[in-house]
């Protein structure tokens, strides 16, 4: 049984060490394929069999610090570091960046990514923001479940951000929340 979630702002020498032990990897076993349109697009499920899986990011080279965020969060459950939320404000659009959401491999399913958004929303929200924006790759399934879940809805995509990385094939689904 998991006791409370609570959320409460990273402290980058602090927490070094548990954010490295977490694990952000995840497996899925349905990915979105993009059918592309003149005017759209459209995200279709498509089962993979075995399942896909993903190594986690690297969240400890970003406490360093990043010109990207400027806020980030550490969710915690029963004394454990259960997730990590990081994001930048964007003044000329009045909107709130989602660079990273993060929930430990051991925590899911069990309300941590929604104690991370509604963290977010609420900070974007006092911030006088119009939307929180999220940026994931179309094999990302279970990120994009969790942002539809939440409220965000679809607003683009780019089939040319990874091009030049090891995950070219992939495609930057957009996703937005209206605050």
């Amino acid at each position: 049984m998991t006791g409370p979630i609570s959320a409460r702002r990273i402290v980058p020498a602090a927490d070094h060490e548990a954010l490295a032990a977490m694990d952000t990897s995840y497996e899925t076993t349905s990915v979105y394929d993009v059918r592309e349109f003149p005017f759209g697009f459209e995200l279709v499920p498509r089962a993979v069999s075995p399942g896909l899986h993903r190594p986690g990011g690297q969240i400890v080279a970003e406490l360093a610090g990043s010109p990207l965020w400027s806020d980030a969060w550490l969710a915690v459950s029963d004394g454990s570091t259960a997730g990590f939320a990081a994001v930048g404000y964007e003044t000329w659009n009045r909107r709130v960046r989602l660079w990273h959401l993060y929930v430990d491999s051991a925590h899911r399913r069990r309300g941590v990514g929604t104690t991370l958004l509604s963290t977010v929303a609420h900070y974007a929200s006092s911030l006088g923001a119009s939307h929180v924006f999220a940026e994931t790759s179309n094999v990302n399934a279970p990120a994009i479940a969790t942002y539809l879940r939440y409220g965000f809805g679809l607003v683009g995509l780019d089939t040319s951000l990874y091009a030049a990385t090891s995950h070219a094939d992939e495609v930057a689904v957009y996703l937005a929340l209206r605050l």
